[in-house]
């Protein structure tokens, strides 16, 4: 069975398995960001693996975590900018 995931849908599955992973602008930004991909086959909703393979951070926790600023790490993998001092950070 398949069905198509909205942006309601993909937020409504992370704020009932882990609540507190993501705020809701950094998912909208996730999902947007998922959702220009172009799949050639349909993709599995995985919220454990998202959960593992991104991280929220502000710019405080990204020089504590990496010792350097957002655009030094985005050199090494995927950095999209939440909010002014908020980034999602793909692990690598």
């Amino acid at each position: 069975m398949i069905i198509t995931v909205t942006e309601q849908i993909f937020i409504q599955a992370f704020k009932s398995l882990r609540p507190d992973n993501f705020s809701i602008p950094a998912l909208k930004i996730l999902f947007k960001y998922y959702d220009d991909f172009d799949y050639e086959s349909e993709v599995e909703l995985d919220v454990i693996r998202l959960c593992c393979e991104w991280s929220e951070l502000s710019g405080k926790e990204i020089m504590e975590l990496f010792d350097m600023n957002f655009l030094e790490l985005s050199d090494n993998t995927a950095v999209i900018e939440v909010d002014e001092d908020i980034f999602l950070v793909q692990e690598f």
